[in-house]
Formats: structure tokens, sequence, C-alpha cells
């Protein structure tokens, strides 16, 4: 996973490389949208 950060015309965009072998992070092909919300939620207001 790369995050772009010196574009002016694309800044925060990122580029996933599944093949590649360091393998540091991971990618949600799917997301149970009422969790994850619950979840932010509560962590970000307590």
């Amino acid at each position: 996973m790369e995050v772009e950060l010196l574009s002016q015309r694309a800044p925060g965009i990122t580029y996933w490389t599944p093949d590649t072998e360091e393998k540091p992070h991971r990618v949600a092909m799917e997301v149970n949208v009422e969790g994850f919300f619950t979840e932010y939620f509560r962590v970000t207001t307590g």
C-alpha cells in the first residue's frame, strides 16, 4: 500500500499492489457498515 503525498493533482490517492512480497497492510474487500460505524463512534466519542 502506498499513499501519494507529493502530487498536487491527487494528494492522498492510494495504490495497492496485492502481489508484492512485502505485505505489511491488510485491505478490506467488504465492510460491515453498521459494525464499522458503531465501533468508529464508540472510539471517537467515548
